[in-house]
């Protein structure tokens, strides 16, 4: 398993690659993306160049050969057991990710389909990425991060890819910064959903938005850049930065989150997403009584 057998995302294995070589590693990390073979083999090519003796990885020493026919006692693949991830797979992860590395630098635990996690594996999740172990990194899988708390994707440095391999950065998408600046100057939304409502691609637009506001809470809580989803243009988000209240953000995220679940099913799309752009301002409207301008 080398970095070049990675196709069509060169901009993530290069941010992935610099960070493995200069021991810049953050403590968790969410790989999204429709196919799922080109995530679990970034995701496993990361893993082995986290536990290579030359940070590459070579393909030749022992680690890398046991990380490839996964037999290396550090590195970790947690599958769902039936439809989903159980709070009894985290809680022996968790007993796991507190231990010494056996063998080389870092412990290593892929989740292969972390939108599965329960919520129950959700929270307990949560424990330890708030507070994790010095020496394990976790690496969450999925195909969008909108199926996952996003108290989890929060603490999580966000990459993702396009079904075909190429680099998606939906972050930048700037109709969903269109669509904080009509919430942000209390304006109407009539003309906003009748473009959204003839998206075809609504869901995507969703998961965008997600992103957006997901980094928009780090940088309003944390101030860490470097926890923003990867290709994130932070500038986008600092006129947003004194608006809102975090508490304000996190019940949007639940709105878009409701959403996201009601269009996974038989629905007027417009009545609902009419419902949750109305819910969204009424949520940012509560800025102005914590002393935030509207």
């Amino acid at each position: 398993m080398k970095w070049d057998e990675v196709s069509g995302s060169e901009k993530i294995t290069r941010v992935l690659q610099t960070a493995v070589q200069a021991d810049r590693i953050a403590h968790a990390y969410l790989f999204c993306g429709a196919d799922e073979a080109a995530i679990k083999k970034l995701a496993a090519v990361f893993a082995a160049s986290l536990l290579c003796e030359t940070k590459e990885p070579c393909g030749i020493c022992a680690h890398c050969k046991k990380a490839a026919n996964r037999s290396h006692p550090d590195l970790h693949w947690v599958d769902p057991e039936g439809k989903s991830l159980k709070i009894e797979q985290v809680r022996s992860l968790k007993r796991k990710a507190y231990l010494l590395p056996h063998e080389a630098r870092y412990q290593v635990f892929i989740l292969t389909d972390a939108g599965l996690l329960t919520t129950e594996g959700a929270n307990s999740l949560l424990k330890v990425l708030e507070e994790p172990p010095p020496a394990s990194v976790f690496i969450l899988l999925a195909k969008n991060p909108a199926m996952l708390l996003p108290t989890v994707v929060s603490r999580c440095q966000v990459f993702s890819l396009q079904g075909d391999g190429e680099q998606s950065i939906p972050a930048v998408n700037h109709q969903a910064v269109e669509l904080l600046e009509v919430l942000k100057n209390n304006g109407g939304i009539n003309d906003l959903l009748d473009r959204l409502a003839e998206n075809e691609e609504l869901t995507d637009f969703c998961d965008t938005l997600l992103l957006t506001l997901r980094d928009l809470l780090i940088l309003q809580t944390t101030g860490q850049q470097s926890l923003l989803t990867q290709g994130r243009d932070e500038e986008l988000l600092q006129p947003f930065l004194s608006v809102w209240p975090a508490e304000d953000i996190r019940e949007a995220l639940a709105v878009l989150l409701k959403l996201q679940k009601d269009l996974q099913s038989p629905v007027n799309v417009r009545l609902a997403l009419e419902g949750a752009l109305r819910r969204l301002k009424e949520v940012f409207g509560n800025a102005d009584r914590c002393g935030y301008p509207l």
